[in-house]
């Protein structure tokens, strides 16, 4: 049985696209393609445009009609984090992502759609490490609308660039700890590979000119590692760096990089080195520079390897039965549909649907009437949130500076103000609109008397008294209570 798989790598200068035939007997490169965004200077040249009319040219030469289709985006449209999360299953990492990646985004997570890679070079206990990708909805949305006004249907849609490192670092004859740079134009993508695992991901910016970039690159790269290695707290020696470079600009980059660095530098050649690749395509081929990038996202496919895909969620891709070509199940499933609808007819009480939604009503009457007893109710739900809002707008520190200061900034505020030598166990801290209230168990009563004084510089805390300060039944510690005041 042969399928085909349609790779397209998206840039913010060119789209490449690959269709490779695969089956038991190998697999073939049918078709290839890149094709830069050509840009005339005229005002209706949008992004969308250049993109448009590139994609009208690179299916015109590649046909991606029935495959498998792997679409990357433009790695500087991705935004990339190394953390550390405390859980291993990899569901319970995927709820959690949001909110640990919420203080390290520039953007609203909601907004966000995301994805993770984990490192595995230890295996520690007590946390796991991640690559967290994220990518705004409304430019997913937008590339996948886009893609279907030709026809086209990603069935995973990934990081331009990331392909190419995993699928390279699943390779025996790669170095021990080495890098990729995905170069663009004016910018670029580094990957670090230690033993076979992608551990870090970073879309950099380049200055113009060859010898520029590679110079900036080079500042860029010592950074990123010295940065990485305090994180991980491992000595970095880098045994390779690796260039991928689709257009036909020549080796000038490359060179430059030899010149300036210890580190062997090679441009990869994945149709070349790749055992999944009949090189009897290679040898009868007219077309020059089969796309690297494009190429390996059919290969990881091919491979097994496990890329991000951002295809989740609301962006899932819905594959449509008629893909089965079987008539006999389509039957099944409309006869299956058919009963399922008699059998639910016959047992759906309307009566209990009606006594259960007067018993909803009844309970929202109750919770409407303990939150505002005395309101007239017209819109329930619009008139709570009303009343949410107002509560919020007179709670504890909100519209100091017109920002509201977050629970874990008052809790960072009060742990920085308490001295080291100092012995205190927070027992309740209770944040309201009258203020905070911090009880807690410590050794003496000057040490209550301290942790007053301490609090009292902050800048967000206006007024602390001590409410309470007694002995407990042991008689060796003091239990406090502090009230704490705008």
């Amino acid at each position: 049985m042969s399928r085909k798989i349609f790779g397209l790598d998206i840039r913010n200068d060119a789209l490449s696209a690959v269709l490779v035939n695969s089956s038991i007997k190998g697999n073939w490169i049918e078709a290839h393609a890149s094709v830069p965004l050509e840009d005339e200077r005229v005002p209706e040249n949008t992004t969308e445009n250049l993109i448009g009319r590139a994609l009208e040219r690179v299916t015109s030469k590649v046909n991606p009609s029935s495959a498998f289709c792997v679409v990357s985006l433009p790695p500087h449209q991705v935004l990339l984090r190394n953390i550390q999360v405390p859980f291993k299953e990899k569901k319970k990492i995927r709820q959690i992502l949001p909110f640990e990646l919420e203080p390290l985004v520039p953007f609203p997570v909601e907004d966000l759609i995301f994805d993770f890679h984990v490192i595995t070079l230890s295996d520690p206990s007590d946390h796991t490490d991640l690559i967290a990708a994220a990518v705004e909805k409304n430019y997913l949305q937008h590339v996948l609308d886009l893609l279907a006004s030709f026809d086209i249907e990603p069935d995973i849609v990934t990081l331009g660039g990331f392909s190419t490192a995993l699928y390279l670092a699943d390779l025996a004859v790669m170095p021990e700890k080495w890098l990729l740079i995905d170069r663009g134009p004016n910018q670029c993508t580094i990957f670090l590979v230690i033993a076979g695992q992608v551990c870090l991901a970073r879309s950099l910016p380049l200055s113009s000119g060859d010898s520029l970039q590679a110079e900036s690159l080079q500042s860029e790269i010592n950074r990123t590692l010295t940065a990485f290695g305090e994180i991980y707290t491992d000595e970095l020696e880098i045994n390779g760096l690796f260039v991928v470079h689709d257009s036909r600009e020549g080796d000038n980059f490359i060179n430059d990089m030899r010149r300036i660095t210890d580190i062997p530098v090679n441009r990869i050649n994945l149709p070349g080195d790749s055992k999944l690749i009949k090189k009897d395509y290679l040898a009868q081929s007219s077309d020059a520079g089969i796309p690297e990038n494009a190429l390996a996202l059919v290969l990881a496919e091919i491979a097994g390897v496990k890329i991000l895909n951002f295809r989740r969620n609301q962006f899932a891709h819905k594959r449509q039965w008629v893909e089965h070509k079987t008539g006999l199940i389509m039957t099944s499933i409309l006869v299956g549909v058919v009963l399922l609808m008699m059998y639910l007819n016959t047992m759906i009480d309307f009566y209990g649907m009606g006594k259960k939604l007067t018993g909803l009503n009844r309970q929202i009457t109750q919770i409407f009437r303990t939150i505002l007893p005395d309101a007239r109710i017209v819109d329930p739900v619009h008139q709570v949130r009303q009343k949410i809002a107002s509560m919020r707008k007179k709670s504890f520190f909100a519209g100091q500076d017109e920002k509201n200061i977050r629970t874990i900034d008052i809790l960072n505020e009060i742990s920085q103000r308490i001295p080291r030598t100092t012995e205190v166990e927070f027992t309740k801290l209770i944040l309201g609109p009258e203020g905070l209230v911090i009880n807690g168990v410590t050794d003496t009563f000057n040490s209550v008397d301290d942790l007053k004084h301490q609090l009292e510089k902050a800048i967000i805390f206006q007024n602390v008294t001590i409410s309470s300060a007694n002995l407990d039944k042991s008689g060796k510690r003091v239990r406090f209570k502090l009230k704490v005041n705008r």
